[in-house]
């Protein structure tokens, strides 16, 4: 590609020992992305439809090759698009295969919703016919899991491994590989950590859900829970399984972690009665739900964003794409630091600083859920991540960064566009919306997204 970014790094006085080795003057590899976004699906009136399954049915009698599947609840389905070299391409694929589910639930008078949550209340209904999800309602907890997982809509990104550090025969991270290699999947690993309230927060969709207001970031509590978050949720007992993580120091930590995992779900699989047939065949990077986690497919997926339009979607995603591509690639380090509480994400030669976890996930995480853009921690981190990224992103994909950078100038986020909405109408936040109102929020946005999607399409397709 002619068009580069604009940071030429230079060695860092702070890591004079870890410069670029000579055999890897190359790249190793081209970076791959990929995607899958969860929807919610809605009738005309805005209230949630559970005919997912016919809506996929259709889909797949079309075209049998389509990348759709069921999600755990009825009103859900997902779409993917596997990872390939040209984000792009990826991007192109992605919208294509979303117009073509929002045009067959349009000629059976459906819709797709563009957010987290859905605003409103409904019964949920769980595919009790696919195994899988029997078996986590088990045990987790039949109740728990079925409210939490049909309510909750995600996007998530897929970037791939470094170069021989995934073992497609046997399903899993190798751990003998050159040192040089390592660093670059722990320095990605704990990058994606830190980044996650800044992606969290531009993608947050989801302030309402049942008729209430709950936070700006509604999905993260209902999905993460537990003690850091204050709050209720799925992985409110398995923080283990789906918390925001601490960061890894060695390949051994991250490996250590993953088997801990596997181990902690396999035992409570057994401690519910799940027949032994059943846990033999889970992979061992199965059935772990942290924002941050290594894919069996051999990426490492960011699964913290809410659904939201895709032109917000994929333009944080070109972000981390680009951030990642210099870790992995050019051999950038991601260090840890106090000075980094100060300065977040500051690029000093080829090293990016990052706070402590601690801070990441006690303070950035809980502002970004509940306070969004007005938390002052995040408020002051946010456009110093766009810097960065600003920095390596190649200069033909930047308009594809337009709207990151109007949300971070204007300081709103969709949520707080809804939110906004609400009181328009001349309601608070600390009573219930009306049924009414929260249908209206769903149409609205639904149709707005599919006059977004011909906008960001158009975007797309002229990157150089």
């Amino acid at each position: 590609m002619a068009t580069s970014y604009e940071h030429k790094p230079t060695k860092s006085k702070y890591l004079t020992e870890m410069s670029r080795p000579v055999k890897y003057d190359t790249p190793l590899k081209r970076s791959m992305s990929g995607y899958e976004i969860e929807m919610c699906l809605i009738d005309g009136r805005g209230d949630v439809s559970q005919e997912a399954g016919k809506v996929i049915e259709r889909i797949l009698k079309q075209d049998k090759d389509f990348s759709i599947t069921k999600e755990a609840g009825q009103n859900m389905l997902e779409v993917m698009v596997l990872p390939h070299k040209s984000i792009q391409r990826t991007a192109l694929q992605l919208i294509e295969n979303v117009e073509k589910v929002q045009q067959v639930c349009e000629d059976t008078g459906l819709a797709v919703l563009p957010l987290g949550t859905y605003p409103g209340t409904f019964k949920e209904r769980i595919f009790l016919s696919e195994q899988r999800y029997k078996m986590i309602g088990k045990t987790v907890g039949r109740e728990r899991f079925d409210f939490y997982s049909s309510h909750c809509y995600g996007f998530h990104y897929h970037y791939a491994l470094p170069k021989g550090t995934y073992n497609e025969k046997e399903g899993f991270v190798n751990n003998n590989i050159y040192s040089k290699i390592k660093t670059t999947l722990i320095d990605s690993y704990n990058f994606m950590i830190a980044a996650d309230p800044m992606m969290t927060t531009l993608a947050q969709s989801s302030p309402f859900e049942g008729g209430r207001y709950r936070a700006k970031d509604t999905r993260m509590l209902y999905w993460r829970g537990g003690k850091k978050l204050k709050a209720e949720g799925f992985g409110q007992h398995i923080q283990m399984l789906a918390g925001l993580q601490p960061y890894k120091q060695t390949m051994a930590d991250l490996l250590s972690s993953i088997r801990k995992k596997d181990a902690k779900f396999k035992k409570m699989l057994r401690d519910s009665g799940a027949p032994e047939s059943f846990i033999r065949k889970k992979h061992i990077l199965d059935y772990m739900w942290n924002p941050v986690k290594v894919n069996k497919i051999g990426t490492l997926e960011q699964r913290g964003m809410d659904t939201n339009y895709l032109e917000i979607n994929l333009g944080i995603t070109i972000m981390l794409k680009f951030i990642l591509r210099a870790i992995q690639q050019e051999f950038y380090h991601v260090i840890p630091s106090d000075f980094a509480l100060e300065e977040p994400f500051k690029l000093e030669g080829n090293v990016i600083f990052i706070p402590p976890h601690t801070h990441v996930r006690n303070v950035w995480q809980y502002q970004s859920a509940y306070q969004g853009f007005q938390g002052a921690e995040i408020a002051k981190a946010i456009p110093r991540f766009y810097k960065l990224a600003r920095k390596l992103v190649y200069k033909s994909y930047l308009p594809a960064l337009r709207s990151i950078k109007s949300m971070i100038d204007r300081k709103q986020s969709l949520s707080d566009k809804m939110i906004s909405y609400v009181k328009k109408k001349g309601y608070t936040l600390d009573r219930p919306i009306p049924k009414e109102l929260s249908r209206s929020l769903s149409l609205l946005h639904a149709k707005k997204m599919v006059r977004e999607m011909e906008r960001t399409k158009k975007i797309f397709e002229n990157l150089d």
